[in-house]
């Protein structure tokens, strides 16, 4: 399913796992250690442009790849007064004009200078020129390409078919749940959803299967009875779950994780963060009724507990 870009070929929609096994080991490096799976690459050319490194990323090793980033040089070493010019010309030769355009003050390697974006088919490829050099793994790179699936949700409907019948398997047409505790966090606890906005209930269930793995829709018989406040710990025969109004973690003994961070009030107000599994709970400092959920589930069942405490700068 690999597509070509730029005159070379890319791996957006490619599994992740399969990469190695294509790749030749001298041009494998160490992956990024924090956020998505991700293999890092010796690269060679894009745009007829030198390409130091691309990183590949997915959600997991056995999902769709949704992006890949490029960090670019020129062959030769142009004024930062002219790198603006040279890319334009070598990609948008290829693209056409970008979709979109900004120009930003930038005097640090850390900062943008340029950005323009192109939409090309299913995806979206954005160039952004460094306000300085940045090190790469065999050079200083001075701009990076940034390529991204356009729907997030292209490869998504397998998994929640599966996340379906997973459900359906834990909880059929569930009548009697059995209620543990309910509580009520300070703040509203929102749905899982990529970005600020939550989106139509298609699209989050969508995203919801290919971004995570654990974490399942509530039933309705339990979710109709909390609001987006609410946290419930429940029963099913001999499951354990928690939910919220939307999202649901089942309770695995000696397997599951239950991490309590707290901020203490320092330059913020401090909060509260619980995370189950991939379930997350925000709450505000002064309100211990996650806590009392976290110690009531503790009793319940047995859980891989960590509990930190930092000041909130």
């Amino acid at each position: 399913m690999s597509r070509l870009l730029g005159g070379r070929e890319i791996f957006i929609g490619d599994m992740l796992n399969s990469i190695p096994a294509r790749i030749a080991p001298d041009r494998m490096l160490s992956p990024y250690t924090s956020g998505w799976a991700s293999y890092r690459l010796l690269d060679t050319t894009l745009f007829g442009i030198r390409a130091l490194v691309t990183n590949v990323r997915a959600p997991f090793p056995d999902r769709e790849i949704t992006q890949q980033i490029f960090d670019l040089a020129l062959d030769d070493d142009y004024p930062p007064t002219q790198l603006e010019a040279q890319y334009r010309d070598r990609i948008e030769r290829d693209l056409g004009s970008p979709a979109k355009l900004s120009r930003y003050t930038a005097t640090m390697p850390s900062q943008v200078a340029f950005s323009e974006t192109w939409h090309v088919g299913d995806l979206q490829v954005s160039l952004s020129i460094f306000g300085g050099a940045r090190q790469s793994h065999n050079g200083e790179a001075t701009a990076g390409l940034y390529v991204n699936l356009l729907d997030d949700t292209a490869f998504a409907a397998p998994y929640l078919a599966a996340l379906m019948a997973r459900e359906s398997a834990l909880w059929g047409t569930l009548t009697t749940p059995e209620i543990v505790l309910q509580v009520a966090a300070s703040d509203t606890i929102r749905p899982y959803a990529l970005g600020q906005q939550t989106p139509d209930e298609r699209t989050r269930r969508l995203q919801k299967a290919f971004y995570k793995r654990e974490l399942l829709e509530t039933p309705k018989i339990i979710s109709d009875r909390l609001s987006l406040k609410h946290v419930l710990l429940w029963r099913h025969g001999d499951h354990v779950f928690v939910s919220t109004k939307f999202d649901t973690v089942l309770i695995t003994p000696q397997k599951t994780g239950v991490e309590v961070v707290r901020l203490l009030p320092a330059k913020g107000g401090g909060s509260i963060d619980v995370h189950i599994d991939e379930l997350s709970l925000p709450d505000q400092f002064q309100s211990d009724t996650l806590l009392d959920l976290v110690e009531t589930l503790r009793r319940l069942c047995p859980v891989k507990y960590q509990y930190a405490e930092y000041p909130d700068a």
